[in-house]
């Protein structure tokens, strides 16, 4: 039986994640509700200026996350959980927090939230195997594009290159 073009993502974002020794993972979550839109665009901006700013290899991840509405003043108020994206970013070496922030809300013209982490091995494990027993977000249920590229690599270099 053919693999589905889910399993594929799954299995190309879990390759990625093995075929690399990741140190840390930055999580940016946009702070309003209206800005958090245009998380594709977002994107799409921030991939292109961090492959030239960091030389060293990133795993590019839009993932989504149920938050209380009551967090976003300008969230809809019909609701008592929204759907927001956030941005997850892995690096092997580690960034600069703060510059990745302030050009982030450069580039949204807005405040966001980084969380940065050091990756040990047994939260990667944990991480793989979440991706790989659970359903990818339904990143059209909010954008209603077509096509959304929900992960993306850049600057590789394979492990001994």
């Amino acid at each position: 039986m053919p693999e589905s073009a889910e399993d594929k993502s799954k299995r190309i974002f879990i390759q990625h994640l093995d075929n690399y020794d990741w140190v840390c993972q930055v999580s940016i979550f946009y702070q309003s509700y209206s800005n958090s839109r245009d998380a594709l665009e977002h994107g799409k901006q921030f991939r292109k200026w961090i492959s030239r700013y960091h030389k060293h290899t990133i795993l590019w991840r839009l993932a989504l996350k149920n938050t209380d509405s009551s967090y976003y003043c300008d969230a809809p108020i019909d609701s008592k959980y929204i759907v927001m994206p956030y941005h997850t970013l892995f690096f092997t070496v580690k960034p600069n927090r703060q510059k990745l922030t302030e050009k982030f809300e450069d580039i949204c013209r807005g405040e966001v939230k980084t969380k940065l982490r050091t990756l040990s091995q047994d939260k990667m494990i944990s991480y793989k195997y979440s991706v790989s027993n659970q359903k990818p977000h339904n990143l059209k249920s909010i954008f209603f594009e077509r096509k959304i590229n929900r992960f993306s690599i850049m600057n590789c270099k394979l492990r001994g290159s």
